[in-house]
């Protein structure tokens, strides 16, 4: 992992990806401790696959997905297509 932290999930924002077949999840976390890596913002956001756009709704059972004001470890890495989908000012990573 590029990035190690410890925080809390203070929103989420679920977008297509650019070809319309999926949907994923920005989840903003608030980082409250660093373990690994650096970062200069006090949050980032963590793209997780799934989510809901008005009446669609993709659920994937077998990864994470987060609630608001979940916190946890999470184990990030970077340069996905799926976090480029996100245009975003805090850093987006995928979960490892």
């Amino acid at each position: 992992s590029a990035v190690i932290v410890e925080g809390k999930v203070v929103s989420k924002t679920s977008f297509w990806n650019s070809e319309h077949t999926m949907i994923y999840t920005s989840n903003e976390v608030e980082v409250y401790k660093v373990f690994k890596g650096s970062l200069q913002q006090k949050s980032i956001n963590i793209i997780t696959v799934g989510g809901t756009i008005g009446n669609r709704c993709i659920i994937a059972s077998h990864l994470l997905s987060l609630e608001k004001n979940q916190v946890g470890v999470f184990f990030c890495e970077q340069g996905s297509k799926m976090t480029r989908a996100f245009p975003s000012a805090l850093p987006t990573f995928k979960v490892y």
